[in-house]
């Protein structure tokens, strides 16, 4: 997958080549920009130009002839363009601007009401390093597009390409749409929608990520997050296909990823491939879902190869629905959830995960519906179940097919989830030995559950016995 963004170089090499040679057409371009009226267009023709540090503080628009035909290089080590100023909307339009590795970011907005970005190619803004991530906090972004306290922003097919840090980074754009863009070989991730980190500006209200296709970047595809405290996301990610991401080891790696203070849905995505070749042991799962605010739908995903979990969840607070995804070949458990109030899986497909199918723990009630579970267990010495309960009291199971081997058993539930076991209605069990049955312990767990159930019934016979006796 590393051959991609080098492939695209070549084919940039000439048009780099001939904007390196233009002239510094800076303090042209400025000038005609400052003689604009506000909502004026400076109107870019087709060749190759160069420049770098033009300052926009009124509403504009940039177009130029098309993402093919207008090429710029950049003149030094600044932003292209420079975007700022309460109440500015700024729109950029049929450009491909080259940083030609120099270490700042391609355009740069702050504060500003609202960014618009068409039909525009930003790439090789900095190196992405092989060493340590870069950070703003010293010096300046090495982002394709950084925007910092935008109210809105609206990103189409774009093409994000070799920036040393993000494709598209967002601290916060309050509602940001992203949608039919490519972004490849960046250092960090595709696109995210961040809070400030100077706690200044607040965080993100909307995040709509759309279409788009994100190979190969460092440590992740797509990420929204907030903080406790602000108001909570409301995310969307549909129809977005993210490959071959989050492997450098950076803390951190993801395909798809609603973190804190999100919610909302997750609907037809493919991710393939993340963080396989990360030696962190923890991350890397293909959908991460981190201590959301509110209800979230995962539904229709493809998630294949996973270097841990194919889709993981933790400490939600509210309902989480899990429904027709497929997840095939994940590094750990297929499906891994955590503290989740009230957890429903139907219709899942899972197979060929190295651990469990489906692990979930501290999930009271949860639902497991009409799911599928096959080949899971595959190259561990020890065999692991299809489906392991822990402290899942009351759920419910029904309608599965737990499958068979390499998989040790169908389900595994720890003492405080024997109340499932009077909810184990219409599963498909296929033994070892190839005819319907619990395998080894849910048998044991089937007896026990009998014997404390029988032993309650018991004993609440004698008490009455007793009683009446002494009535008597």
């Amino acid at each position: 997958m590393r051959i991609l963004p080098f492939l695209a170089w070549l084919a940039l090499v000439p048009a780099v080549w001939l904007s390196a040679q233009a002239p510094d057409a800076s303090a042209e371009i400025q000038r005609r920009v400052d003689a604009l009226p506000p909502g004026g267009t400076l109107v870019l023709e087709a060749g190759s130009l160069r420049f770098q540090g033009i300052r926009v503080t009124r509403s504009l628009t940039v177009r130029g002839a098309g993402i093919d035909r207008t090429h710029v290089a950049r003149a030094g080590a600044r932003p292209f363009f420079e975007v700022a100023g309460a109440g500015v909307e700024a729109a950029f339009e049929g450009l491909d601007l080259d940083g030609g590795g120099l270490p700042a970011a391609g355009l740069e907005a702050v504060g500003i009401r609202a960014l618009r970005l068409r039909d525009v190619r930003v790439a090789a803004c900095g190196v992405p390093p092989t060493g340590s991530l870069p950070d703003d906090s010293h010096g300046q972004p090495v982002d394709g597009v950084y925007a910092k306290d935008v109210d809105e922003a609206r990103v189409e097919r774009c093409v994000f390409l070799a920036n040393a840090r993000d494709g598209f980074i967002g601290i916060p754009v309050r509602r940001l749409v992203f949608a039919g863009n490519q972004s490849r070989g960046n250092g960090r991730m595709g696109c995210t929608s961040d809070v400030d980190p100077e706690h200044r500006a607040g965080g993100p209200l909307e995040a709509v990520y759309l279409d788009n296709q994100v190979e190969d970047c460092g440590t992740g595809g797509l990420h929204v997050e907030s903080e406790p405290g602000l108001p909570p996301v409301e995310a969307r990610f549909e129809r977005n296909r993210v490959v071959g991401c989050g492997n450098r080891d950076w803390g951190y790696c993801w395909g798809l990823t609603l973190g804190l203070n999100a919610r909302g849905l997750l609907r037809d995505n493919t991710i393939v491939g993340t963080g396989l070749r990360s030696s962190l042991a923890a991350y890397r799962n293909g959908i991460h879902i981190a201590r959301p605010s509110g209800p979230v739908r995962i539904e229709g995903n493809r998630v294949l190869d996973s270097g841990r979990c194919g889709i993981s969840v933790d400490e939600s607070p509210a309902p989480v629905l899990l429904r027709d995804n497929v997840v095939q070949g994940a590094g750990d458990s297929g499906i891994s959830a955590y503290r989740i109030r009230a957890l429903r899986v139907e219709g899942c497909r899972v197979e060929g995960a190295r651990r469990e199918g489906l692990w979930a723990r501290l999930c009271p009630g949860a639902e497991v519906i009409r799911c599928r579970f096959q080949g899971n267990s595959a190259g561990e010495p020890r065999a692991h179940p299809a489906v392991r309960l822990e402290a899942c009291g009351r759920a419910r199971l029904e309608g599965n097919d737990f499958g068979g081997e390499p998989q040790a058993w169908g389900v595994q539930a720890s003492p405080r989830a024997l109340a499932l076991l009077l909810s184990l209605a219409g599963n498909r069990f296929e033994g070892r030995a190839g005819h319907p049955r619990l395998s080894n312990r849910p048998s044991g767990l089937v007896a026990l559950g009998a014997a404390l159930l029988g032993g309650v019934a018991g004993a609440a016979w004698i008490a009455r016995r007793r009683r009446a006796a002494g009535r008597r």
